[in-house]
């Protein structure tokens, strides 16, 4: 230093620069650190000094020797005072000191310098870790060493020089306190950087025996921090860095594989050998502990596992041989995770079981203890760990298959335990079974817009509802999707054709799914086949399991309609069934029709609304693949054979309960187009009903095919062409004075005279209620009842009409019944029927004299809904009948004035609180519905005077807030509604004068 401050001649000028930079630091930190005590604002300069010499030194572009020995002289000053100096002082020195590391001072060519540093950072590492809140000196500590070894490797003098026996002291002081704080420390950053280091001393020291003495301690604390507990989770770098040494130790202490070792290279082979079959064990003991990181979430973390256990296999299964196969577990089970190198890894795990033998055999071993284990996994209930024992199966399979292995013993031994896990999963929930069919259930059915106008998108795959665990079905699915694109799919294949006729029901719904999912598997591998002869003979090359799936199926759906407890998951795999092989055949399928179609069908009268709309979706799949326009289509192409089996059903002394409901969705997917081929049909269910009318849940099943049929029949084109009988009355016609004028004016004309009054009279008298006709409507008789028409003829009654009139003088005799939902089945049939049937009122009017009876007394039963249905149901018989019914509601007139009266005052009386809510909706109803009731009853029929009173008297308070009320009553009696509604808003308060007594006002 000496020689520096003398003279600067000789250096180059960024060198002199440099120097004149560094020395007024230098020659100041000099000083400072030479004084004998230190006080705290000498500490505070000498801080300040170290650090004014750090902005120096990252100034400068590099620093060669003679400086780097200029700087380091005050440097050492420091050092040698540690022991006295705070640590935030003794930090900032080896900042320095890091600093002239990486200007490239190439303190490694020294080797006592070199010793004496890798001393000093020893004992200053120690003293940061034995002061547990000392981070930032241990940070500079680390960040120091892990610069000095990097320096070190690029240098060409070896650390050796040092001596095996001095560096092993040496490096094993530092590696102690290194794994300390890489364990122990709770910073994460510290963990982080002390790996880091560890990662560098085992590159930058390449002395094979120095790593094979510290090999088991390195190894053990490394386990430590690789092992997941419950108490201390690590952070994923950590793990990352903790993994990456150990791969780099490994390959300090083991030798790769090559495939023309030199002479001295078989001897450090022979000598690794040696060694490794002592660390076998111990290597073994580690993978048992870190192979829960194959689960690890975070993939970065089961990435550098997959890394290291390869390594373990491809450069070292060589040394270690009882080590691959565990290490080939983890290979293959992480890779099974989707890790980054996924595909690469796949690569070269199949090259490496197609060119090494003992991998081969690992991987076979392997293979067969997952596949006899399967079983056991999906018993449990963690998903991950099924789809993971399937993901390697899979990976093991494929990587054999690969290598050229014989895939029958493969399938042989996957093929009973993939049977078992298929058991396994449906058993685990309790067997779904049919219940009776309810009458709310038929109620629940889809109206037929809903039917009809659905949105399919046929090129996706038609999935069953998910009764039981759908990810470990989605996992045994793409296991046998893996292996039916195989060459040993047939002998896969086989084994589930044969086992399908076990007379146990469960094994046939294990045998079912496995065989859906193979017809499955087969669509998708035919998508490329044209749908001609080249399909049949595609198919028939798999006639081994196509057979006894269909008939299978079709066992199942027959016995089903019969068994109350049968399992609906084998119902709905053998719709699945059916449907993928319709979708294979094409138009082949349409043969088969003939026996599938009905037992399809049946489950449109399940009680399980998920099993009906599942049904559905199966018959929009099939009639599409067969060529059909449409499922409706499909049925009425189809209609002999399901006509057939129904009336087999209907007239067989055991009914099928299910039978009307397949009747009731034919004729909402169908539409009108297939009542005429429902004559005989319907003969059977009359005579059901006349011979089982006791029991009813039959009853209104089958009424509930009636309504279908009636509500069908209003949509058929010949309904539509037909012209409605009009009823209803025409408002009062006003003369104006010219008018009234020009009749005076022709007094004196007689023949004209008496046609102008009989117009006059004809228009003025609607106070009278004459029955007003249009289209050439007679008038009523009202003492007799006694219907005369003039202007119709009476036209023969088609088939629809005549079906339709039966029904609903049926329905009168069922009206009594005590089920509620039936008698309102039966006023929404008559409410329904009526418009169609009074386009003939011949026809018509003596049906409502036989109904009238048992439909009026509905007004005043119990339920309200039903309540609501008959005065619905009156309402169209009031359209549809007109003045016939004027007697009748006058003998019925006192009953309808109390009920609304009734009404009324629940209606107004009710609050809607929270506690009633329900009632206050029910009562607001029914007074809604009686109002509409009246209104059309004085739209059509005519009343007498007194009813008139009586209709303004209810309906008056009403008319002001709605228009359809006071548009009816203005037609009936434009002045008597004006009165009304002008008393309504008449202040009739009695007038107060002293000396005077003014009589109350009564209004009404």
């Amino acid at each position: 230093m000496n020689k520096l401050l003398e003279s600067d001649e000789s250096l180059p000028h960024s060198k002199v620069d440099a120097f004149r930079q560094l020395k007024p630091v230098c020659v100041r930190l000099s000083n400072l650190s030479l004084q004998q005590t230190v006080t705290s604002a000498k500490s505070r300069d000498l801080l300040q000094a170290l650090t004014d010499l750090s902005d120096v030194l990252q100034r400068l572009p590099n620093l060669d020797s003679k400086l780097a020995d200029y700087v380091f002289f005050p440097l050492s000053h420091v050092f040698s005072r540690a022991a006295a100096l705070s640590s935030n002082i003794i930090a900032a020195a080896i900042s320095c000191l890091q600093l002239m590391l990486e200007k490239d001072w190439r303190v490694s060519e020294e080797i006592d310098l070199f010793t004496q540093l890798l001393i000093l950072l020893s004992n200053l590492l120690a003293r940061g870790s034995a002061d547990g809140e000392d981070h930032d000196l241990s940070k500079s500590v680390l960040d120091c060493l892990i610069t000095l070894f990097r320096s070190a490797r690029r240098t060409s003098c070896p650390i050796q020089a040092i001596g095996t026996e001095k560096m092993t002291t040496i490096i094993g002081q530092i590696l102690f306190t290194t794994l300390a704080i890489a364990k122990e420390n709770p910073t994460v950053m510290l963990q982080k950087k002390a790996l880091t280091a560890l990662q560098n001393y085992v590159f930058g020291v390449n002395d094979t025996q120095i790593w094979r003495t510290f090999f088991p301690g390195i190894v053990s604390q490394l386990t430590k921090i690789l092992q997941p507990t419950s108490q201390h989770r690590r952070n994923s770098k950590v793990l990352v860095l903790a993994l990456a040494v150990l791969s780099a130790l490994l390959e300090k202490t083991l030798f790769a594989r090559n495939s023309t070792p030199t002479e001295e290279e078989q001897t450090r082979n022979s000598e690794s050998s040696i060694w490794a079959q002592a660390t076998s064990p111990q290597l073994l003991l580690v993978l048992a502990k870190i192979s829960k990181l194959q689960f690890h979430e975070k993939p970065e973390v089961r990435e550098a596992l997959c890394k290291f256990c390869f390594s373990m296999v491809e450069d070292h299964g060589h040394m270690l041989p009882d080590c691959q196969s565990a290490s080939l577990e983890i290979v293959i089970t992480t890779f099974s995770r989707e890790i980054h190198d996924a595909m690469v890894t796949y690569d070269h795990l199949s090259r490496l079981v197609l060119e090494h033998s003992r991998v081969k055999a690992c991987c076979e071993n392997l293979y067969y203890k997952w596949v006899s284990s399967l079983p056991r996994h999906f018993q449990s209930t963690d998903s991950a760990q099924i789809e993971c024992q399937v993901s390697r199966i899979k990976i093991a399979y494929q990587a054999l298959l690969e290598a050229g292995f014989d895939p029958a013993p493969l399938c042989q031994a996957l093929a009973p335990n993939f049977k078992d896990c298929v058991g396994v999963v449906l058993n685990s929930q309790a067997k779904q079974s049919i219940a009776p069919v309810d009458a709310l259930a038929l109620n629940e059915l889809r109206d037929l817009d809903q039917v009809t106008n659905r949105r399919i998108d046929y090129g996706s795959r038609l999935n069953p509802p998910a009764l039981v665990q759908a990810s470990a079905l989605q996992s045994l699915e793409d296991l046998l999707f893996t292996v039916h694109l195989t060459k040993a799919g047939p002998n896969f294949e086989g084994h589930f054709a044969n086992s399908v006729l076990a007379a146990s029901r469960e094994s046939k719904t294990v045998s079912l799914w496995i065989l859906a999912r193979l017809l499955d598997a087969e669509t998708h591998s035919s998508s490329e086949i044209s749908k001609s002869s080249s399909l049949r003979e595609h198919l028939g090359m798999h006639n081994d399991y196509v057979d006894p799936a269909l008939n299978q199926a079709l066992e199942i759906l027959s016995s089903s309609s019969e068994d109350d407890t049968s399992d609906t998951r084998a119902e709905y795999m053998s719709l699945e069934i059916l449907t993928i092989l319709a979708q294979l055949q094409g138009e082949y399928f349409r043969s088969t029709l003939m026996d599938t179609l009905y037992p399809i069908m049946e489950r449109l009268g399940s009680s399980e609304p998920t099993l009906r709309d599942y049904t559905i979706r199966c018959l929009d799949y099939i009639a599409y693949a067969c060529g059909y326009r449409s499922c409706g289509d499909m049925i009425v192409q189809n209609v002999d054979y399901l006509v057939n089996a129904i009336a087999i059903n209907l007239t067989s002394s055991d009914i099928d309960p299910q039978a009307p409901q397949v009747l009731v969705m034919m004729l909402e997917t169908s539409g009108p187009s297939l009542i005429p081929y429902l004559d005989d049909t319907l003969e059977s269910v009359f005579g059901i009903l006349a011979s089982f009318h006791g029991y009813s849940r039959l009853v209104d099943s089958l009424f509930s095919f009636l309504s279908s049929m009636v509500k069908m029949a209003k949509l058929s084109p010949a309904s539509l062409e037909k012209s409605v009988m009009e009823h209803r009355k025409e408002g009062t016609t006003r003369l104006a004075v010219y008018e009234v004028i020009r009749m005076l004016d022709q007094i004196d004309r007689p023949p004209a005279s008496d046609t102008l009054l009989d117009a006059t009279s004809e228009s003025v008298g609607s106070s009278e209620r004459d029955h007003t006709k249009l289209g050439g409507v007679a008038a009523v008789n009202e003492d007799e009842s006694i219907v005369e028409y003039s202007g119709q003829e009476s036209s023969g009654t088609s088939k629809i009409y005549s079906t339709i009139q039966s029904v609903l003088r049926l329905s009168q005799f069922y009206l009594t019944r005590e089920e509620p939902y039936l008698r309102r089945r039966l006023l929404d049939l008559v409410a329904t029927g009526c418009p169609y049937l009074s386009t003939n009122q011949d026809e018509f009017l003596p049906l409502v004299n036989d109904i009238w009876p048992v439909t009026v007394q509905r007004l005043y039963d119990e339920e309200t809904f039903v309540t609501l249905a008959a005065m619905q149901a009156l309402s169209e018989l009031f359209k549809g009948a007109g003045d016939f019914l004027a007697s009748r509601i006058e003998d019925e007139w006192h009953n309808i004035q109390r009920l609304y009266q009734q009404l009324e005052k629940k209606a107004t009386t009710m609050g809607p609180s929270k506690a009633n809510v329900n009632s206050f909706a029910h009562a607001t109803q029914a007074f809604e519905g009686i109002v509409g009731m009246l209104v059309d009853l004085t739209y059509h029929v005519r009343l007498t005077s007194e009813m008139e009173d009586d209709i303004f008297t209810m309906l008056g308070t009403v008319a002001r807030s709605q228009p359809n009320v006071r548009d009816a009553l203005q037609r009936l009696n434009e002045d008597a509604l004006w009165l009304v509604l002008d008393l309504s808003s008449f202040d009739a308060t009695t007038p107060s004068i002293a000396g005077h007594c003014f009589q109350a006002v009564v209004i009404g």
